[in-house]
Protein backbone atom coordinates (compact mmCIF):
# COMPACT_ATOMS: atom_id res chain seq x y z
CA UNK A 1 0.00 0.00 0.00
CA UNK A 2 2.73 2.31 0.93
CA UNK A 3 4.40 1.55 -2.67
CA UNK A 4 1.13 2.29 -4.31
CA UNK A 5 0.14 5.11 -2.20
CA UNK A 6 4.20 6.64 -3.29
CA UNK A 7 3.80 5.62 -6.73
CA UNK A 8 0.18 8.03 -7.02
CA UNK A 9 0.98 10.47 -4.36
CA UNK A 10 1.68 13.50 -6.67
CA UNK A 11 -1.27 12.32 -9.84
CA UNK A 12 -4.63 13.95 -9.36
CA UNK A 13 -7.21 10.37 -9.28
CA UNK A 14 -9.22 11.64 -12.76
CA UNK A 15 -5.92 11.25 -14.60
CA UNK A 16 -4.85 8.55 -12.52
CA UNK A 17 -7.86 6.64 -13.50
CA UNK A 18 -7.64 7.83 -17.09
CA UNK A 19 -3.89 6.56 -17.16
CA UNK A 20 -4.96 3.04 -16.04
CA UNK A 21 -7.81 2.98 -18.56
CA UNK A 22 -6.12 4.44 -21.22
CA UNK A 23 -3.25 1.45 -20.61
CA UNK A 24 -6.07 -1.16 -20.38
CA UNK A 25 -7.52 -0.28 -23.35
CA UNK A 26 -4.29 -0.77 -25.80
CA UNK A 27 -3.11 -3.83 -23.86
CA UNK A 28 -6.65 -5.46 -23.56
CA UNK A 29 -10.20 -4.64 -24.20
CA UNK A 30 -11.45 -4.66 -20.55
CA UNK A 31 -9.65 -5.22 -16.94
CA UNK A 32 -10.76 -8.96 -16.69
CA UNK A 33 -8.03 -10.15 -19.19
CA UNK A 34 -5.21 -8.56 -17.09
CA UNK A 35 -6.20 -10.03 -13.91
CA UNK A 36 -6.22 -13.72 -15.59
CA UNK A 37 -2.72 -12.66 -16.98
CA UNK A 38 -1.22 -12.23 -13.75
CA UNK A 39 -3.16 -15.33 -12.00
CA UNK A 40 -1.22 -17.25 -14.46
CA UNK A 41 2.15 -15.20 -13.77
CA UNK A 42 1.92 -16.02 -10.32
CA UNK A 43 1.01 -19.80 -11.06
CA UNK A 44 3.55 -20.65 -13.23
CA UNK A 45 6.37 -19.02 -11.16
CA UNK A 46 6.55 -22.02 -8.66
CA UNK A 47 7.07 -24.26 -11.73
CA UNK A 48 9.54 -21.93 -12.80
CA UNK A 49 11.46 -22.21 -9.83
CA UNK A 50 10.82 -26.18 -9.84
CA UNK A 51 12.17 -26.03 -13.16
CA UNK A 52 15.60 -24.02 -12.07
CA UNK A 53 18.91 -25.60 -11.41
CA UNK A 54 20.28 -26.26 -8.46
CA UNK A 55 23.18 -24.28 -9.10
CA UNK A 56 21.09 -20.78 -8.66
CA UNK A 57 22.34 -19.06 -5.61
CA UNK A 58 20.74 -16.70 -2.63
CA UNK A 59 21.12 -13.96 -5.11
CA UNK A 60 19.10 -15.23 -7.73
CA UNK A 61 16.52 -16.52 -5.61
CA UNK A 62 16.24 -12.78 -3.48
CA UNK A 63 15.18 -11.17 -7.24
CA UNK A 64 12.65 -14.29 -7.45
CA UNK A 65 11.32 -13.16 -4.57
CA UNK A 66 11.37 -9.22 -5.17
CA UNK A 67 9.69 -9.88 -8.42
CA UNK A 68 6.84 -11.90 -6.78
CA UNK A 69 6.19 -9.38 -4.16
CA UNK A 70 5.68 -6.84 -7.00
CA UNK A 71 3.47 -9.26 -9.13
CA UNK A 72 1.57 -9.70 -5.82
CA UNK A 73 1.01 -5.80 -5.31
CA UNK A 74 0.31 -5.34 -8.99
CA UNK A 75 -2.91 -7.83 -8.50
CA UNK A 76 -3.96 -5.82 -5.28
CA UNK A 77 -3.89 -2.35 -7.11
CA UNK A 78 -5.78 -3.92 -10.30
CA UNK A 79 -8.13 -5.34 -7.68
CA UNK A 80 -8.69 -2.32 -6.13
CA UNK A 81 -8.72 -0.11 -8.85
CA UNK A 82 -11.49 -1.84 -10.61
CA UNK A 83 -14.54 -0.33 -9.52
CA UNK A 84 -12.85 2.74 -9.26
CA UNK A 85 -12.06 2.22 -13.24
CA UNK A 86 -15.30 1.00 -14.67
CA UNK A 87 -16.78 3.83 -12.84
CA UNK A 88 -14.52 6.12 -14.56
CA UNK A 89 -15.08 4.94 -17.46
CA UNK A 90 -18.94 4.82 -17.87
CA UNK A 91 -18.32 8.71 -16.63
CA UNK A 92 -15.82 9.30 -19.94
CA UNK A 93 -18.07 7.53 -22.36
CA UNK A 94 -20.75 9.67 -20.89
CA UNK A 95 -18.65 12.58 -21.11
CA UNK A 96 -17.38 11.30 -24.77
CA UNK A 97 -21.01 10.66 -25.85
CA UNK A 98 -21.62 14.18 -24.94
CA UNK A 99 -19.28 15.78 -26.44
CA UNK A 100 -20.23 13.45 -29.55
CA UNK A 101 -23.88 14.85 -29.83
CA UNK A 102 -22.70 18.64 -29.17
CA UNK A 103 -19.99 18.36 -31.93
CA UNK A 104 -22.75 16.70 -34.43
CA UNK A 105 -25.28 19.60 -33.22
CA UNK A 106 -22.57 22.10 -33.97
CA UNK A 107 -21.75 20.44 -37.53
CA UNK A 108 -25.89 20.86 -38.03
CA UNK A 109 -25.95 24.88 -36.69
CA UNK A 110 -23.02 24.82 -39.28
CA UNK A 111 -24.65 23.42 -41.61
CA UNK A 112 -27.70 25.75 -41.34
CA UNK A 113 -25.62 28.52 -41.21
CA UNK A 114 -24.05 28.04 -44.21
CA UNK A 115 -27.34 26.91 -46.26
CA UNK A 116 -28.81 30.49 -44.58
CA UNK A 117 -25.69 32.67 -45.87
CA UNK A 118 -26.37 30.62 -49.20
CA UNK A 119 -30.41 31.79 -49.54
CA UNK A 120 -28.98 34.98 -48.40
CA UNK A 121 -26.70 35.28 -51.70
CA UNK A 122 -27.50 37.61 -55.23
CA UNK A 123 -27.82 33.95 -57.66
CA UNK A 124 -30.19 32.11 -54.73
CA UNK A 125 -32.48 35.96 -54.56
CA UNK A 126 -32.33 35.53 -58.79
CA UNK A 127 -33.63 31.96 -59.17
CA UNK A 128 -36.24 33.21 -56.11
CA UNK A 129 -37.58 35.59 -58.49
CA UNK A 130 -37.33 33.26 -61.25
CA UNK A 131 -39.29 30.84 -59.17
CA UNK A 132 -42.08 33.01 -58.47
CA UNK A 133 -42.28 34.31 -62.06
CA UNK A 134 -42.75 30.83 -63.07
CA UNK A 135 -44.90 30.34 -60.52
CA UNK A 136 -47.18 33.34 -61.34
CA UNK A 137 -47.39 32.28 -64.83
CA UNK A 138 -48.50 28.99 -63.39
CA UNK A 139 -51.29 30.47 -61.48
CA UNK A 140 -52.15 32.53 -64.65
CA UNK A 141 -52.43 29.04 -66.92
CA UNK A 142 -54.19 27.55 -63.89
CA UNK A 143 -56.92 30.30 -63.60
CA UNK A 144 -57.18 30.52 -67.60
CA UNK A 145 -57.51 26.27 -67.42
CA UNK A 146 -60.57 26.99 -64.70
CA UNK A 147 -61.93 29.45 -66.80
CA UNK A 148 -62.09 27.02 -69.88
CA UNK A 149 -63.36 24.59 -67.84
CA UNK A 150 -65.95 26.46 -66.65
CA UNK A 151 -66.93 27.18 -70.19
CA UNK A 152 -67.02 23.20 -70.83
CA UNK A 153 -69.10 22.84 -68.48
CA UNK A 154 -71.38 24.90 -69.05
CA UNK A 155 -71.64 23.43 -72.81
CA UNK A 156 -71.37 20.21 -71.54
CA UNK A 157 -74.92 21.18 -69.64
CA UNK A 158 -76.00 22.32 -72.59
CA UNK A 159 -75.23 19.89 -75.00
CA UNK A 160 -76.46 17.33 -72.04
CA UNK A 161 -79.79 19.52 -71.92
CA UNK A 162 -80.27 18.84 -75.99
CA UNK A 163 -79.52 15.34 -75.98
CA UNK A 164 -82.08 14.86 -72.93
CA UNK A 165 -83.93 16.85 -75.80
CA UNK A 166 -83.46 14.92 -78.49
CA UNK A 167 -83.96 11.74 -76.40
CA UNK A 168 -87.50 12.73 -75.30
CA UNK A 169 -88.11 13.70 -78.87
CA UNK A 170 -86.85 10.38 -80.27
CA UNK A 171 -88.93 8.41 -78.06
CA UNK A 172 -91.89 10.23 -79.07
CA UNK A 173 -90.80 9.79 -82.70
CA UNK A 174 -90.71 5.76 -82.01
CA UNK A 175 -94.14 6.03 -79.74
CA UNK A 176 -95.51 7.60 -83.24
CA UNK A 177 -93.49 5.25 -85.67
CA UNK A 178 -95.08 2.36 -83.84
CA UNK A 179 -98.40 3.63 -83.97
CA UNK A 180 -98.12 4.18 -87.44
CA UNK A 181 -96.53 0.37 -87.94
CA UNK A 182 -99.62 -0.65 -86.29
CA UNK A 183 -102.02 1.17 -88.35
CA UNK A 184 -100.09 0.06 -91.46
CA UNK A 185 -99.50 -3.40 -90.46
CA UNK A 186 -103.92 -2.92 -90.26
CA UNK A 187 -104.13 -1.56 -93.24
CA UNK A 188 -101.78 -3.98 -95.08
CA UNK A 189 -103.76 -6.91 -93.46
CA UNK A 190 -107.14 -5.51 -94.76
CA UNK A 191 -105.46 -4.88 -98.00
CA UNK A 192 -104.16 -7.86 -98.15
CA UNK A 193 -107.68 -9.99 -97.22
CA UNK A 194 -109.21 -7.52 -100.22
CA UNK A 195 -106.49 -8.77 -102.37
CA UNK A 196 -106.85 -11.99 -101.13
CA UNK A 197 -110.65 -11.91 -102.31
CA UNK A 198 -110.28 -9.85 -105.47
CA UNK A 199 -107.57 -12.67 -106.43
CA UNK A 200 -110.12 -15.35 -105.24
CA UNK A 201 -113.30 -13.79 -106.99
CA UNK A 202 -110.91 -13.44 -110.02
CA UNK A 203 -109.54 -16.67 -110.69
CA UNK A 204 -113.03 -18.32 -110.06
CA UNK A 205 -114.41 -16.08 -112.37
CA UNK A 206 -111.68 -16.62 -114.72
CA UNK A 207 -111.82 -20.55 -114.02
CA UNK A 208 -115.20 -20.26 -114.97
CA UNK A 209 -114.92 -18.21 -117.77
CA UNK A 210 -111.86 -20.38 -118.97
CA UNK A 211 -114.00 -23.66 -118.79
CA UNK A 212 -116.47 -22.57 -121.16
CA UNK A 213 -113.88 -20.76 -123.68
CA UNK A 214 -111.87 -24.03 -123.60
CA UNK A 215 -114.23 -26.56 -123.12
CA UNK A 216 -113.56 -28.79 -126.24
CA UNK A 217 -112.00 -25.10 -127.63
CA UNK A 218 -108.20 -26.71 -128.49
CA UNK A 219 -107.41 -23.10 -129.60
CA UNK A 220 -107.23 -21.84 -126.11
CA UNK A 221 -104.73 -23.69 -124.05
CA UNK A 222 -104.25 -23.38 -119.86
CA UNK A 223 -100.82 -22.24 -119.48
CA UNK A 224 -100.27 -23.77 -116.21
CA UNK A 225 -101.35 -27.20 -117.31
CA UNK A 226 -97.75 -28.89 -117.72
CA UNK A 227 -99.27 -31.75 -120.35
CA UNK A 228 -101.03 -28.92 -122.55
CA UNK A 229 -100.92 -29.75 -126.26
CA UNK A 230 -97.28 -27.75 -126.92
CA UNK A 231 -95.84 -30.01 -123.94
CA UNK A 232 -96.84 -33.02 -125.65
CA UNK A 233 -95.33 -31.55 -129.24
CA UNK A 234 -92.02 -31.09 -127.07
CA UNK A 235 -92.63 -34.60 -125.61
CA UNK A 236 -93.64 -36.29 -128.56
CA UNK A 237 -90.44 -35.00 -130.26
CA UNK A 238 -87.78 -36.03 -127.28
CA UNK A 239 -89.69 -39.67 -127.42
CA UNK A 240 -88.45 -39.53 -131.12
CA UNK A 241 -85.32 -37.93 -130.89
CA UNK A 242 -84.18 -39.94 -127.90
CA UNK A 243 -86.32 -42.90 -126.59
CA UNK A 244 -87.00 -44.01 -130.37
CA UNK A 245 -83.27 -43.97 -131.38
CA UNK A 246 -82.18 -45.99 -128.53
CA UNK A 247 -84.95 -48.79 -129.09
CA UNK A 248 -83.54 -48.61 -132.84
CA UNK A 249 -80.39 -49.55 -132.03
CA UNK A 250 -81.47 -52.49 -129.74
CA UNK A 251 -83.54 -53.74 -132.54
CA UNK A 252 -81.23 -53.28 -135.15
CA UNK A 253 -78.56 -55.53 -132.57
CA UNK A 254 -80.84 -58.38 -131.92
CA UNK A 255 -80.60 -59.24 -135.95
CA UNK A 256 -83.39 -56.73 -137.51
CA UNK A 257 -82.52 -54.46 -140.56
CA UNK A 258 -82.82 -50.67 -139.96
CA UNK A 259 -86.34 -50.63 -142.48
CA UNK A 260 -88.08 -53.34 -139.77
CA UNK A 261 -86.99 -52.15 -137.02
CA UNK A 262 -88.61 -48.58 -138.16
CA UNK A 263 -92.11 -50.44 -138.87
CA UNK A 264 -91.58 -52.12 -135.44
CA UNK A 265 -91.30 -49.10 -133.39
CA UNK A 266 -94.27 -47.37 -135.52
CA UNK A 267 -96.17 -50.72 -134.98
CA UNK A 268 -95.62 -49.95 -131.12
CA UNK A 269 -96.57 -46.24 -131.33
CA UNK A 270 -99.81 -46.79 -133.16
CA UNK A 271 -101.02 -49.74 -131.08
CA UNK A 272 -100.01 -47.76 -128.23
CA UNK A 273 -102.25 -45.05 -129.32
CA UNK A 274 -105.04 -47.18 -129.79
CA UNK A 275 -105.25 -48.64 -127.01
CA UNK A 276 -105.17 -45.45 -124.68
CA UNK A 277 -108.02 -44.37 -127.29
CA UNK A 278 -110.11 -47.03 -126.23
CA UNK A 279 -109.42 -47.52 -122.55
CA UNK A 280 -110.22 -43.44 -122.45
CA UNK A 281 -113.57 -43.69 -124.06
CA UNK A 282 -114.46 -46.32 -121.96
CA UNK A 283 -113.04 -44.82 -119.07
CA UNK A 284 -115.29 -41.92 -119.69
CA UNK A 285 -117.74 -43.76 -120.19
CA UNK A 286 -118.09 -45.36 -116.77
CA UNK A 287 -117.55 -42.45 -115.02
CA UNK A 288 -120.63 -41.22 -116.50
CA UNK A 289 -122.30 -44.25 -115.92
CA UNK A 290 -121.00 -44.15 -112.21
CA UNK A 291 -122.65 -41.21 -111.36
CA UNK A 292 -125.63 -41.46 -113.37
CA UNK A 293 -126.50 -44.71 -111.82
CA UNK A 294 -124.20 -46.09 -109.37
CA UNK A 295 -126.82 -49.43 -108.72
CA UNK A 296 -125.49 -50.38 -112.48
CA UNK A 297 -122.08 -48.94 -113.57
CA UNK A 298 -121.72 -51.87 -116.26
CA UNK A 299 -124.81 -50.88 -118.28
CA UNK A 300 -123.74 -48.71 -121.11
CA UNK A 301 -125.43 -45.55 -122.28
CA UNK A 302 -124.91 -42.27 -124.23
CA UNK A 303 -122.77 -40.07 -122.64
CA UNK A 304 -123.45 -36.11 -122.56
CA UNK A 305 -123.93 -34.87 -126.08
CA UNK A 306 -126.03 -32.16 -127.47
CA UNK A 307 -129.26 -34.69 -127.18
CA UNK A 308 -132.57 -33.77 -125.74
CA UNK A 309 -132.31 -34.91 -122.50
CA UNK A 310 -128.38 -35.21 -121.43
CA UNK A 311 -127.01 -37.78 -119.05
CA UNK A 312 -125.12 -35.29 -117.27
CA UNK A 313 -124.80 -31.39 -117.22
CA UNK A 314 -121.80 -29.50 -119.51
CA UNK A 315 -120.03 -28.16 -116.12
CA UNK A 316 -120.32 -31.71 -114.83
CA UNK A 317 -118.72 -33.25 -117.76
CA UNK A 318 -115.94 -30.77 -117.30
CA UNK A 319 -114.36 -31.54 -114.48
CA UNK A 320 -114.72 -35.63 -115.41
CA UNK A 321 -112.56 -34.29 -117.72
CA UNK A 322 -110.21 -33.01 -114.82
CA UNK A 323 -110.49 -35.00 -112.93
CA UNK A 324 -109.21 -37.64 -115.14
CA UNK A 325 -106.43 -35.56 -116.32
CA UNK A 326 -105.47 -35.10 -112.77
CA UNK A 327 -105.47 -38.88 -112.64
CA UNK A 328 -103.03 -39.44 -115.38
CA UNK A 329 -99.89 -40.54 -114.07
CA UNK A 330 -101.12 -43.14 -111.90
CA UNK A 331 -103.59 -44.26 -114.59
CA UNK A 332 -100.69 -44.85 -116.41
CA UNK A 333 -99.15 -47.10 -113.50
CA UNK A 334 -102.57 -48.92 -113.63
CA UNK A 335 -102.29 -49.62 -117.43
CA UNK A 336 -98.57 -50.89 -118.15
CA UNK A 337 -99.45 -53.66 -115.06
CA UNK A 338 -102.48 -54.30 -116.81
CA UNK A 339 -101.63 -54.85 -120.19
CA UNK A 340 -98.06 -56.37 -120.75
CA UNK A 341 -95.64 -55.52 -124.30
CA UNK A 342 -97.04 -58.80 -125.25
CA UNK A 343 -100.48 -57.73 -125.81
CA UNK A 344 -99.42 -54.43 -127.98
CA UNK A 345 -96.47 -55.87 -130.00
CA UNK A 346 -94.69 -59.10 -130.19
CA UNK A 347 -91.93 -57.67 -130.42
CA UNK A 348 -91.82 -55.02 -127.89
CA UNK A 349 -90.52 -56.73 -124.82
CA UNK A 350 -87.24 -55.86 -125.99
CA UNK A 351 -87.85 -52.33 -125.98
CA UNK A 352 -89.79 -51.53 -122.64
CA UNK A 353 -88.48 -48.31 -121.92
CA UNK A 354 -89.73 -47.37 -125.43
CA UNK A 355 -93.12 -48.86 -125.29
CA UNK A 356 -93.44 -47.56 -121.57
CA UNK A 357 -92.87 -43.67 -122.92
CA UNK A 358 -95.01 -44.75 -125.70
CA UNK A 359 -97.79 -45.48 -123.30
CA UNK A 360 -97.60 -42.43 -121.28
CA UNK A 361 -97.64 -39.79 -123.67
CA UNK A 362 -100.45 -41.68 -125.96
CA UNK A 363 -102.92 -41.77 -123.02
CA UNK A 364 -101.84 -38.08 -121.72
CA UNK A 365 -103.09 -36.92 -125.50
CA UNK A 366 -106.01 -38.99 -124.94
CA UNK A 367 -106.96 -37.18 -121.58
CA UNK A 368 -107.17 -33.86 -123.67
CA UNK A 369 -109.77 -32.26 -124.31
CA UNK A 370 -110.24 -32.30 -127.47
CA UNK A 371 -107.83 -34.83 -127.87
CA UNK A 372 -103.90 -34.76 -129.57
CA UNK A 373 -104.29 -37.04 -132.14
CA UNK A 374 -101.57 -38.85 -134.42
CA UNK A 375 -102.05 -38.15 -137.85
CA UNK A 376 -101.92 -40.11 -140.85
CA UNK A 377 -99.22 -42.32 -142.80
CA UNK A 378 -98.41 -40.74 -145.83
CA UNK A 379 -99.26 -43.19 -148.95
CA UNK A 380 -96.34 -45.37 -150.06
CA UNK A 381 -95.21 -44.05 -154.25
CA UNK A 382 -96.88 -40.94 -153.80
CA UNK A 383 -95.14 -37.27 -153.28
CA UNK A 384 -95.19 -36.30 -149.94
CA UNK A 385 -96.48 -33.46 -148.16
CA UNK A 386 -93.74 -31.26 -146.85
CA UNK A 387 -95.53 -29.30 -144.76
CA UNK A 388 -96.33 -32.43 -142.81
CA UNK A 389 -94.07 -35.05 -143.32
CA UNK A 390 -90.14 -34.13 -142.92
CA UNK A 391 -87.38 -36.51 -145.28
CA UNK A 392 -85.77 -39.40 -142.80
CA UNK A 393 -82.10 -39.75 -144.24
CA UNK A 394 -82.51 -39.71 -148.28
CA UNK A 395 -83.68 -37.14 -150.46
CA UNK A 396 -86.43 -36.96 -152.71
CA UNK A 397 -90.01 -36.46 -152.93
CA UNK A 398 -91.58 -40.05 -153.33
CA UNK A 399 -92.20 -42.05 -150.32
CA UNK A 400 -90.00 -44.98 -149.69
CA UNK A 401 -91.85 -46.33 -146.36
CA UNK A 402 -93.17 -43.79 -143.42
CA UNK A 403 -90.70 -43.56 -140.18
CA UNK A 404 -92.59 -41.56 -137.69
CA UNK A 405 -96.38 -40.48 -137.77
CA UNK A 406 -97.14 -36.28 -137.36
CA UNK A 407 -98.81 -35.05 -134.21
CA UNK A 408 -102.18 -32.81 -134.42
CA UNK A 409 -103.69 -30.57 -132.27
CA UNK A 410 -106.71 -32.45 -132.49
CA UNK A 411 -108.42 -34.10 -135.41
CA UNK A 412 -108.04 -33.05 -138.96
CA UNK A 413 -106.39 -29.75 -136.48
CA UNK A 414 -102.98 -28.10 -137.29
CA UNK A 415 -99.86 -30.12 -137.12
CA UNK A 416 -98.01 -29.91 -133.52
CA UNK A 417 -94.94 -32.26 -134.89
CA UNK A 418 -93.89 -32.71 -138.20
CA UNK A 419 -94.00 -36.19 -139.45
CA UNK A 420 -90.83 -38.75 -140.84
CA UNK A 421 -90.85 -40.55 -143.75
CA UNK A 422 -88.10 -42.45 -145.91
CA UNK A 423 -87.83 -40.47 -149.71
CA UNK A 424 -86.73 -43.33 -152.69
CA UNK A 425 -83.81 -42.08 -153.74
CA UNK A 426 -83.67 -40.12 -156.75
CA UNK A 427 -80.22 -40.92 -158.67
CA UNK A 428 -81.36 -42.98 -161.23
CA UNK A 429 -84.18 -40.51 -161.99
CA UNK A 430 -81.45 -37.50 -162.10
CA UNK A 431 -79.71 -39.56 -164.61
CA UNK A 432 -82.95 -40.21 -166.94
CA UNK A 433 -83.56 -36.69 -167.15
CA UNK A 434 -79.95 -35.76 -168.18
CA UNK A 435 -80.06 -37.91 -170.96
CA UNK A 436 -83.54 -37.16 -172.12
CA UNK A 437 -81.65 -33.45 -171.68
CA UNK A 438 -78.95 -33.84 -173.71
CA UNK A 439 -81.16 -35.51 -176.54
CA UNK A 440 -83.25 -32.46 -176.35
CA UNK A 441 -80.27 -30.05 -176.86
CA UNK A 442 -79.18 -32.45 -179.88
CA UNK A 443 -81.99 -31.64 -181.70
CA UNK A 444 -82.28 -27.86 -181.39
CA UNK A 445 -80.27 -25.86 -183.53
CA UNK A 446 -79.11 -23.07 -181.40
CA UNK A 447 -77.30 -25.61 -179.46
CA UNK A 448 -79.12 -25.88 -175.79
CA UNK A 449 -77.52 -26.96 -172.91
CA UNK A 450 -78.91 -28.21 -169.53
CA UNK A 451 -78.70 -26.29 -166.38
CA UNK A 452 -80.25 -27.14 -163.07
CA UNK A 453 -81.27 -23.48 -161.75
CA UNK A 454 -81.57 -20.18 -162.75
CA UNK A 455 -78.31 -18.51 -164.62
CA UNK A 456 -77.19 -14.49 -164.68
CA UNK A 457 -74.90 -12.36 -166.75
CA UNK A 458 -74.61 -9.44 -168.08
CA UNK A 459 -75.86 -11.09 -171.31
CA UNK A 460 -79.22 -12.07 -169.63
CA UNK A 461 -78.85 -15.73 -170.70
CA UNK A 462 -82.82 -16.72 -170.92
CA UNK A 463 -83.41 -20.26 -169.11
CA UNK A 464 -86.47 -22.32 -169.94
CA UNK A 465 -87.70 -24.08 -166.70
CA UNK A 466 -90.61 -25.30 -167.86
CA UNK A 467 -92.03 -24.93 -171.14
CA UNK A 468 -95.79 -24.07 -170.41
CA UNK A 469 -96.34 -26.27 -173.87
CA UNK A 470 -93.61 -28.40 -173.76
CA UNK A 471 -92.51 -31.35 -171.11
CA UNK A 472 -92.27 -30.18 -167.68
CA UNK A 473 -89.37 -31.98 -167.00
CA UNK A 474 -87.10 -30.27 -169.18
CA UNK A 475 -84.84 -27.77 -168.35
CA UNK A 476 -82.75 -25.58 -171.24
CA UNK A 477 -81.17 -22.66 -171.95
CA UNK A 478 -80.61 -20.94 -175.35
CA UNK A 479 -77.97 -17.84 -175.65
CA UNK A 480 -79.98 -14.32 -176.44
CA UNK A 481 -80.71 -12.71 -180.12
CA UNK A 482 -78.26 -11.07 -181.60
CA UNK A 483 -78.71 -8.22 -184.37
CA UNK A 484 -78.34 -11.33 -187.11
CA UNK A 485 -79.03 -8.40 -190.07
CA UNK A 486 -76.57 -5.97 -188.35
CA UNK A 487 -79.50 -3.76 -187.94
CA UNK A 488 -80.68 -2.00 -184.84
CA UNK A 489 -83.57 -4.69 -183.68
CA UNK A 490 -87.29 -3.46 -182.02
CA UNK A 491 -87.88 -5.55 -179.09
CA UNK A 492 -91.71 -6.12 -177.80
CA UNK A 493 -91.90 -7.43 -174.72
CA UNK A 494 -95.06 -9.34 -173.41
CA UNK A 495 -94.51 -11.19 -170.19
CA UNK A 496 -96.25 -13.60 -169.49
CA UNK A 497 -95.51 -15.52 -165.21
CA UNK A 498 -96.37 -18.90 -164.41
CA UNK A 499 -96.13 -20.69 -160.75
CA UNK A 500 -92.88 -21.44 -159.18
CA UNK A 501 -91.12 -24.80 -159.71
CA UNK A 502 -88.43 -26.29 -157.52
CA UNK A 503 -85.45 -27.00 -159.84
CA UNK A 504 -83.64 -30.10 -158.83
CA UNK A 505 -81.29 -29.73 -155.99
CA UNK A 506 -83.42 -26.54 -154.79
CA UNK A 507 -85.54 -27.33 -151.88
CA UNK A 508 -86.79 -23.92 -151.53
CA UNK A 509 -86.26 -21.83 -154.62
CA UNK A 510 -86.99 -18.13 -154.96
CA UNK A 511 -87.63 -17.83 -158.83
CA UNK A 512 -90.77 -17.40 -161.13
CA UNK A 513 -91.25 -18.01 -164.87
CA UNK A 514 -91.58 -15.37 -167.52
CA UNK A 515 -91.99 -15.34 -170.94
CA UNK A 516 -90.75 -12.72 -173.10
CA UNK A 517 -91.92 -12.10 -176.98
CA UNK A 518 -88.42 -10.25 -179.03
CA UNK A 519 -89.20 -9.18 -182.58
CA UNK A 520 -86.52 -7.98 -184.74
CA UNK A 521 -88.12 -5.62 -187.36
CA UNK A 522 -86.20 -3.85 -190.51
CA UNK A 523 -87.83 -1.50 -192.47
CA UNK A 524 -85.23 -1.54 -195.97
CA UNK A 525 -84.28 -4.97 -195.48
CA UNK A 526 -86.13 -7.27 -197.49
CA UNK A 527 -86.23 -9.95 -194.92
CA UNK A 528 -89.36 -10.47 -192.88
CA UNK A 529 -89.73 -9.71 -189.06
CA UNK A 530 -87.83 -12.38 -186.83
CA UNK A 531 -89.36 -13.09 -183.97
CA UNK A 532 -89.23 -15.64 -181.26
CA UNK A 533 -90.08 -16.24 -177.60
CA UNK A 534 -87.55 -16.35 -174.83
CA UNK A 535 -88.52 -17.48 -171.28
CA UNK A 536 -86.47 -16.18 -168.77
CA UNK A 537 -86.69 -17.85 -164.85
CA UNK A 538 -86.48 -14.57 -162.31
CA UNK A 539 -86.69 -13.95 -158.81
CA UNK A 540 -89.71 -14.36 -157.94
CA UNK A 541 -91.43 -11.77 -155.18
CA UNK A 542 -92.03 -12.84 -151.93
CA UNK A 543 -95.86 -13.71 -151.39
CA UNK A 544 -97.82 -11.33 -149.53
CA UNK A 545 -98.18 -12.49 -146.01
CA UNK A 546 -101.71 -12.99 -144.65
CA UNK A 547 -102.90 -10.99 -141.57
CA UNK A 548 -104.41 -12.58 -139.00
CA UNK A 549 -106.97 -11.36 -137.11
CA UNK A 550 -106.94 -10.49 -132.99
CA UNK A 551 -109.01 -10.80 -130.37
CA UNK A 552 -108.54 -9.74 -126.99
CA UNK A 553 -110.22 -11.52 -124.04
CA UNK A 554 -109.57 -10.65 -120.61
CA UNK A 555 -106.38 -9.64 -120.70
CA UNK A 556 -104.78 -12.22 -123.62
CA UNK A 557 -104.70 -12.36 -127.43
CA UNK A 558 -106.47 -14.93 -129.51
CA UNK A 559 -105.70 -15.32 -132.94
CA UNK A 560 -109.02 -16.37 -135.45
CA UNK A 561 -107.90 -18.79 -137.98
CA UNK A 562 -111.23 -20.42 -139.83
CA UNK A 563 -113.24 -21.48 -137.57
CA UNK A 564 -110.44 -21.99 -134.74
CA UNK A 565 -109.43 -19.92 -132.35
CA UNK A 566 -105.92 -20.15 -130.92
CA UNK A 567 -104.06 -18.45 -128.00
CA UNK A 568 -101.13 -15.86 -129.34
CA UNK A 569 -97.75 -17.33 -128.46
CA UNK A 570 -99.19 -20.75 -128.98
CA UNK A 571 -100.21 -19.74 -133.23
CA UNK A 572 -96.19 -18.47 -133.60
CA UNK A 573 -95.21 -21.79 -132.26
CA UNK A 574 -97.33 -23.56 -133.99
CA UNK A 575 -97.31 -22.20 -137.43
CA UNK A 576 -93.02 -20.37 -137.14
CA UNK A 577 -94.20 -17.00 -136.87
CA UNK A 578 -91.92 -14.17 -135.55
CA UNK A 579 -93.24 -11.43 -136.74
CA UNK A 580 -96.06 -9.06 -135.09
CA UNK A 581 -96.83 -7.33 -138.65
CA UNK A 582 -99.12 -10.00 -139.70
CA UNK A 583 -101.91 -9.43 -137.05
CA UNK A 584 -103.95 -7.14 -136.44
CA UNK A 585 -106.49 -5.81 -133.75
CA UNK A 586 -110.25 -6.58 -133.95
CA UNK A 587 -112.85 -4.48 -132.35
Amino acid sequence: MAYYQQRTSGRPSTGTHSNVHMNYGRSTSSPKPMLLQTNELLQAEPRKQSMLPSTIGPSDLSEVSGLRKLLHVASELQQIDLDSSLKAYKEFMKQTRQEHISNSEEKILETRREKLEELNSDAFTKGLEKYEESLRALIQENEKLQEEKKSLYVKCRQHQDMLDGLEKENRKQKEDLKSREDELRKVKSEKDAALFDKNEMLSRLSKELGTKLSDNNPTIADLSDPNRAMKLGEKYSELYDNDWTDALDILCGTGFDEEAGIKVLLEVLKKSHQLCVELSEKQMVSLQMTLVNPALPGVPKPAWGDTINPMIAKSTFKHLKECRKEMSTKAVENILKEYGTKQIVDRAERIPDFFKKCLEICWLMCVQDPPVVIGGEATVGVSFDTNMYKPYTNSGTVVSYNVWPPLLLHENGPILTKGIVQPIKEEKKREKMAERGKTTAGMHSRGLSKTLGPSSGKNMMTTLRTHPFGDPTKEETSPPIDDGWKKNPQYHVTAQYYDNQVCEDRKVPQYQMSAYTQQTTSASDSNPAYSRHVYVQQPALPPKRPLYPVTRHHGRDYVLYGQNRYELGEFKRLFNITSNEQFYLTE
